[in-house]
Order: C-alpha cells, then structure tokens, then sequence
C-alpha cells in the first residue's frame, strides 16, 4: 500500500470463507491522516524538517526525508495564505486574543550590560592580538 508518508507492506489476513472486511485499510487510512496532521501541525509551529524527521523515526520506526515532510506541508500553504487575507469584518468576535513577547526594562538593562561586557572583552582580544603580532614582529626581524 503506497501512502502519502510513504509505501507500507500490508500482509491481508486470510480467511477459511473467504470473506474480508476492509475496515481496517479505513482506519489505516485514518491514522495515516493523523499522522499527516501531525506532521503539518509541527511543520506550522517551527520544528524543522530535520527534527521531524528524528521524531516520526523515534515514534514510527521509520524515518521519512525532509523533501517528503517538505512536500506533505506544501499543501499548507494555500491554507496558511487564505486564513492570512480572510476578511476579520464578516464575522462578529467577542474577544480578541493578542500573544506578543515582552521583556522588562530592567531584563533590557541586564542585556545591554552583557552586550557591553562581550563589548569589552573583544576589544581586550584585539588589543591582545595587536600585542602579539606586534612581539612576533621584532622577533622575526632580529
């Protein structure tokens, strides 16, 4: 059976009337859906196709490329691309969630400080390699 994740061999059980219910290729085909799902929903929070890769081998014993993850999400985009430009006034919205990050002043302080320190320290290794070179010099031209 070839699916979008991949080509999976499927050993059909063998009955003594010969009948066969094909009910568990539609609840295969059901977890393949999640699994797809599940692939997209990572893809659309930032885990990177190379982390997916490692996760759907850990999970699935199977590893899938990253073209294959990769190509699997490609059919987001349209998705994405029509819930960015839906029109917000069609519909009435009670609320109105915001999510954004903040930082205190003082953790802004705190950072300028460290950013000072590196600052600091990479002047000191200039001057430290000017010395250096300036020592390999006279040693040289003696």
């Amino acid at each position: 059976m070839t699916t979008r994740v991949g080509r999976l061999t499927l050993r059909v059980p063998q009955t003594r009337d010969g009948e066969f219910s094909t009910e568990l290729f539609q609840r295969d085909q059901r977890s393949e859906q999640a699994l797809v799902l599940a692939l997209m929903e990572m893809v659309v929070n930032g885990v990177s196709t190379r982390k997916i890769t490692q996760i759907t081998e850990e999970l699935c014993g199977t590893s899938f490329s990253k073209s294959t993850v990769s190509s699997l999400c490609k059919g987001l985009d349209p998705m994405i691309q029509n819930w960015n430009q839906r029109f917000l006034h069609e519909h009435v919205y009670p609320f109105v969630l915001v999510d954004a990050n903040s930082s205190s002043a003082s953790s802004l302080n705190n950072l300028n400080k460290e950013l000072e320190q590196i600052e600091n320290r990479l002047l000191e290794i200039q001057q430290l390699q000017d010395s250096i070179r300036k020592f390999l010099k006279r040693i040289h031209s003696r």
